[in-house]
């Protein structure tokens, strides 16, 4: 298996020998190149007191400060997204020198084969909503700073031209705040429903992306996004997509997937699932 540094949390894994993870690898790197400029769209209403203030200077020195914060903000990207494509096609072009192992067998997981409704409890697995959970932080740290800046005798101090740009980031980051707390309530609710009372279903992965991340103590984790496809009980064809970390996943590998019995809309892979069957019990009482 390859390793290789990424970003300062982030390493790209893969195994030349067998081909394990070379196209979602080289997948991983062209979609991050699309996030390196989206990323940088998001900051530039933040930028706006800074142009604010660039622009109480000369007229001729302020366009000059805007230039090279524009250059400064989109060059560091435009290197990066063009190493990230020569690394792809390089991937790309490996050719495995053996097969990768075939798939096992499809078996569900033991605690599943409780009769609804089974004991749930929540788990530690975020992976799912753990880009909600950035969001919310960052929405609520634009708050709260916005806030001090609009909102308390710091208002004084700024003047109100600043004020003015403080009041419309609170204005606009309330509203997605709330969106993405209600979000991540859904995705709660969600797998709960479906740990509780969802159908267990044979599921294959058909697309899938790792890489490894940095944990806060030091060590390293493997975070995966996949695609899966299965039939729910009434014989229809179904996908969807989820994100798990701490293990491997390849194309073709079993996946339990929990389909609702009240929305056939409703299925996520029970690996990823913010809930898991509790233990001890095989009953519970509504």
């Amino acid at each position: 298996m390859t390793a290789r540094p990424y970003a300062r949390t982030q390493s790209l894994v893969w195994c030349e020998a067998c081909g394990w993870n070379l196209a979602g690898t080289a997948k991983f790197l062209r979609a991050d190149n699309q996030w390196l400029f989206a990323r940088l769209f998001l900051l530039v209403p933040f930028t706006i007191p800074l142009i604010l203030l660039f622009h109480t200077q000369d007229p001729f020195l302020a366009y000059g400060l805007d230039l090279l914060l524009v250059v400064g903000m989109f060059s560091p990207a435009l290197v990066k997204s063009s190493a990230n494509v020569k690394l792809a096609r390089r991937i790309e072009a490996i050719q495995p020198r053996r097969s990768p192992p075939q798939p096992e067998s499809w078996a569900p997981e033991p605690e599943l084969q409780v009769a609804p409704p089974r004991p749930v409890r929540l788990v530690g697995r975020l992976e799912s909503i753990r880009t909600q959970l950035g969001l919310m932080r960052l929405l609520w740290a634009i708050v709260f700073i916005a806030g001090l800046m609009a909102l308390t005798p710091l208002a004084h101090a700024v003047g109100p031209r600043v004020q003015f740009a403080a009041l419309l980031f609170v204005a606009f980051a309330i509203l997605p705040l709330v969106g993405a707390l209600i979000w991540v309530l859904a995705v709660l609710w969600r797998d709960r429903h479906l740990v509780m009372d969802g159908a267990p279903c044979a599921g294959r992965i058909l697309l899938q992306s790792t890489h490894m991340r940095r944990l806060p103590g030091g060590e390293w984790t493997l975070v995966s996004r996949y695609r899966y496809g299965f039939t729910d009980p009434h014989g229809t064809e179904r996908n969807g997509a989820a994100r798990e970390e701490g293990r491997a996943i390849r194309e073709g590998a079993p996946v339990t997937i929990l389909d609702s019995p009240r929305d056939p809309r409703i299925h996520t892979s029970y690996p990823a699932c913010l809930y898991s069957v509790a233990p001890g019990s095989d009953l519970i009482k509504r």
